[in-house]
């Protein structure tokens, strides 16, 4: 009994002691709640008094944010990244942006030179294309003058062999159409043919020329539709020019040059002019005689008239008439014309081209410009007026020898491009180039540098 009753009164006590803890614990969640309740109640009411001030509400975000980052280093914690492991990784993103941005500059400094420069290639090649085929096809239109002089040249050769005729009393038939011959080909305003006279076939000579002018003269108006018109004056006797109000008779000489024949007709004042009397004319015939060939004279009229064509810088080409078609031929004579310079330049380019500054020097100090724009050619005037381009290193210079010159006056051709071509081949181009490389690689770079940060 004695053991029964002790054991009971163990269960007794525990089940007392169960029953306290139990009762216990539950009034200890009575209180937590209770508290939970009050904080919840103080944590709203705080809100509701402080949601009017914006650096209350500045503050609990912060604190959010701070949480936030809280949150953020812990996550680094958690992945086994040190704070100083992030602050290298942003780092070495800027050093990636900026190398991005030092190879976007470079690569788009190189599309731009390589875009210019092939832009200049481009301009320098069909500058040089133009400027050599100015150059060569000039030189063949002045060939072609010189071919075009000897050819009638020759034809009063063979037409005095062909009658029988002795120089200096000669009369080419038709001349007038002769001399159009020379101005269709070769753009001649005007032309004559001069002979050599001795002084004692002098007075032989000039009562010659007074029985036959009136014919080639009237032969010459009816070529022209001007069979009506009264024949021009001509002075029966070799003279130097105008002296006074009359003409200046020649004294006495071991050879004359007399002016024989001319075109147009209504020049035929000139005849009878001794080209002996003048410097330039007697030097330029002296110089056709001893070398028997086609010369070239300074340019007669420096002071061109910039608005007429005809009025243009022009020279005069005298080629020798032969005695015979023989090698070792005498001259007798000089055929005689008036060129434009202006018409071994035109239709050189085609249309299209920009223009080119085409200076024309000799050796006698004078200078005078023309600009050609495809077929066209226009005169500027005297000196070197052609204006340099952005670019005004390039040019080209050749010698003009398609015809001998005298010695002291030879000629050379000069050739420029004009601002208008430059600007042809400089386009934005190259610009617009570079700025797509740029943009294209800072975006890529900003994309790079921005994301996940």
């Amino acid at each position: 009994q004695t053991s029964t009753h002790a054991h009971t009164t163990s269960t007794i006590k525990s089940t007392v002691a169960i029953t306290t803890m139990g009762k216990m614990q539950s009034e200890s969640a009575v209180v937590n709640r209770s508290l939970d309740s009050e904080a919840e109640d103080d944590s709203g009411h705080l809100e509701d008094e402080h949601s009017s001030d914006p650096s209350v509400t500045r503050s609990f975000k912060g604190a959010g944010a701070a949480n936030h980052g809280d949150d953020s280093a812990n996550t680094a914690q958690q992945l086994g990244l040190k704070p100083t492991t992030t602050t290298w990784l942003r780092g070495s993103k800027i050093v990636v942006f900026v190398v991005l941005m030092l190879a976007a500059s470079l690569g788009a400094y190189l599309v731009y030179t390589s875009t210019s420069s092939e832009e200049d290639k481009s301009y320098k090649a069909e500058f040089m294309d133009m400027a050599n085929s100015i150059a060569t096809v000039a030189e063949i239109n002045a060939q072609a003058a010189v071919r075009t002089y000897e050819t009638v040249s020759l034809q009063i050769t063979t037409y005095a062999i062909g009658t029988g005729s002795a120089w200096p009393n000669v009369t080419v038939p038709q001349f007038e159409a002769l001399a159009q011959q020379l101005s269709q080909f070769t753009e001649t305003t005007s032309s004559g043919l001069s002979v050599f006279v001795n002084q004692e076939d002098r007075a032989g000579y000039e009562d010659y020329k007074m029985r036959t002018n009136p014919a080639w003269m009237r032969d010459s108006l009816d070529f022209l539709g001007r069979n009506d018109e009264d024949l021009p004056f001509v002075f029966p006797r070799i003279h130097s020019g105008f002296a006074g109000f009359g003409f200046n008779i020649s004294g006495p000489a071991d050879v004359y040059c007399p002016l024989a024949q001319v075109s147009p007709v209504d020049l035929a004042v000139l005849l009878n002019f001794d080209a002996f009397s003048t410097e330039g004319t007697k030097e330029l015939y002296i110089a056709a005689v001893e070398s028997k060939s086609t010369i070239f004279s300074y340019v007669i009229n420096p002071e061109a008239n910039i608005t007429s064509e005809n009025d243009w810088p022009s020279s005069f080409m005298a080629s020798p008439v032969m005695e015979d078609v023989k090698e070792d031929s005498e001259v007798v004579g000089i055929l005689i014309g008036t060129l434009l310079w202006h018409s071994f330049f035109r239709d050189l380019l085609p249309d299209d081209t920009g223009d080119i500054y085409l200076v024309v020097r000799n050796t006698c100090e004078q200078e005078f410009t023309y600009v050609i724009d495809g077929p066209n050619v226009d005169y500027l005037g005297q000196g070197d007026q052609h204006e340099s381009p952005s670019s005004n290193d390039l040019s080209l210079a050749t010698n003009f020898t398609a015809f001998a010159s005298l010695d002291a006056c030879q000629y050379s051709i000069h050739i420029f491009p004009s601002q208008e071509l430059y600007d042809k081949h400089h386009t934005s181009g190259p610009l617009l180039n570079t700025v797509t490389v740029l943009v294209t690689f800072a975006g890529t770079a900003l994309v790079f540098l921005l994301y996940d940060i």
